[in-house]
């Protein structure tokens, strides 16, 4: 098993989109936008893999505010984080993407060729990000690397 993360970073609006200059392990995804994401490192949080996985790819800061979502396929497991904007300056890894933008809602639905995932996270991003799980508070104590996203109490 595998453990993948992406986040969809939403400033002003907007959501970002890389796109991918190569293939996947699935040989897909040349020249198709997503959000941005990547696989765990051995001893990172989810949480820490997609911020990482940002700063790497675009060199922007971003912090998790909440998940959207939980991704299954043949035992691959991808968390969806929602990331708010923290800094740095757009840049691309032109190792890994060939682009990179900040789309609005009918920007993203003009925007070719998305993969489907990618495009409904992002439009959930959009238009729902309140339904997204926060990251809580609790921190056990002496339990490093603990991060729990628990619904909202009333």
């Amino acid at each position: 098993m595998s453990a993948g993360v992406c986040g969809a970073l939403v400033h002003d609006g907007r959501v970002l989109m890389v796109q991918q200059a190569y293939n996947n392990r699935y040989g897909k995804g040349a020249g198709c936008w997503f959000v941005p994401g990547g696989y765990v490192k051995p001893g990172e949080t989810l949480a820490e893999a997609v911020e990482r996985e940002l700063r790497e790819e675009t060199g922007l800061l971003g912090r998790v505010r909440g998940l959207l979502g939980i991704r299954e396929r043949g035992g691959d497991l991808v968390a969806i984080f929602l990331l708010d904007l923290l800094g740095g300056e757009l840049s691309v890894d032109r190792r890994e993407l060939l682009d990179a933008r900040f789309v609005s809602r009918d920007e993203l639905e003009e925007l070719s060729p998305v993969m489907g995932l990618s495009r409904e996270i992002a439009r959930t991003a959009l238009t729902a990000a309140e339904t997204a799980l926060p990251q809580h508070a609790y921190r056990p104590d002496g339990v490093p690397g603990y991060v729990l996203f628990l619904a909202a109490g009333q």
